[in-house]
């Protein structure tokens, strides 16, 4: 009987998903996105004086003398598929890190309808806790923090069904989020994401503030943000554990912190912090990277002290991304780097070495 309501309000939120992904808001900040990645790779192109030619479905063919490959948005020929499967389970990477001394959260993968074994995990639980899909998915779909109670983990649940069979439960990890990204194990760039928040006027409640934030953000697009706001459950639980609701009216000139998962932030949320990363934590990314044989990857880590080892510290790895969006790179607050520009260097670079070993 629980297994079939779940499955039924997990199948509920699959429709709403459905819906709110073919909203006018939705489309008009994939539109921006598709823009965003066609001028990095005909930016990237220019300065590495290559060809680009658009094939169709946001795939470009670049050309450099002999020399061509082809890119599609945030993809490029770095890693073979097999890599990115591997990487994108995320149970098994968890396994692999911590077979590796590496630190992960606290976690259990479980299949998405067996309640009974999320709640004993929350039950055990020193901290709230996490409810995300095992694999699937990225830029945040499905996850849900700030778990404390039941109602929150039976939702969670649901809305972790609705994009994966398998769900992670794992402890949340207290501090902020930093995407460390790698190229053939070098870091390149270090970003500390925060978290979304909106600033009160006195008469606004919290949905007409995101309400405008994403008026906004459709009419300006991907200088101001990445995706819209939507008040999902991660939203509901971050607000609640901060005593509000989307009914609230913050004062004015109040900050509030609307997610904890941040992928819905804005570009200005997002700052370089390549300086506040000591050697030790960039190791730990290195050894990521290394163990899981890929090329390029934002890992993302949080932790209370990034001045710190990470499990100095309290902190751990939350996930790997094999397909790191180039957003958080070029619009942050301390300088752009062009993750484009060191993907082809990259990539052409290979070509070359090949062609001319084989020739």
């Amino acid at each position: 009987m629980i297994r079939r309501a779940l499955e039924s309000l997990a199948l509920l939120y699959r429709v709403r998903s459905a819906l709110q992904n073919r909203s006018a808001p939705v489309a008009a900040m994939a539109s921006h996105r598709r823009a965003f990645y066609e001028k990095a790779w005909r930016d990237a192109a220019a300065h590495m004086g290559c060809s680009i030619t658009a094939l169709g479905s946001e795939i470009f063919e670049v050309r450099h003398g002999p020399h061509t490959i082809r890119v599609c948005l945030n993809y490029s020929p770095l890693d073979d598929s097999v890599t990115l499967r591997l990487a994108g389970q995320k149970p098994i990477v968890y396994r692999m890190l911590q077979d590796a001394g590496l630190p992960v959260p606290k976690h259990r993968a479980i299949d998405s309808l067996d309640l009974g074994a999320a709640r004993r995990f929350l039950k055990a639980a020193d901290t709230p806790i996490v409810v995300k899909p095992a694999y699937g998915t990225g830029a945040g779909a499905g996850v849900t923090t700030n778990i404390t109670n039941g109602v929150q983990l039976t939702r969670a649940m649901a809305w972790s069904r609705g994009f994966c069979p398998e769900t992670i439960v794992e402890e949340q990890v207290t501090g902020e989020n930093y995407r460390l990204l790698y190229l053939d194990g070098k870091l390149v760039d270090c970003i500390v994401r925060r978290a979304p928040t909106l600033t009160g006027d006195g008469n606004a409640s919290i949905r007409e503030l995101v309400r405008r934030e994403n008026a906004l953000r459709v009419k300006v697009g991907m200088t101001v943000a990445q995706t819209t706001l939507w008040a999902d459950l991660d939203m509901r639980n971050t607000l609640a554990r901060l005593g509000k609701s989307l009914s609230t009216v913050p004062g004015k000139g109040e900050v509030v912190q609307v997610k904890n998962v941040i992928n819905s932030n804005r570009a200005d949320d997002n700052e370089a912090a390549t300086s506040l990363v000591c050697k030790s934590v960039i190791d730990v990314g290195r050894h990521v990277v290394e163990r899981l044989g890929v090329r390029l990857a934002g890992v993302d880590l949080i932790t209370p002290d990034p001045s710190i080892g990470l499990a100095e510290a309290g902190g751990a790895i939350v996930d790997v991304n094999t397909t790191p969006g180039f957003y958080y790179h070029y619009l942050k607050k301390g300088g752009e780097f062009r993750a484009a520009v060191a993907v082809l260097q990259t990539v052409l670079g290979d070509v070359s070495e090949v062609r001319a070993a084989s020739g």
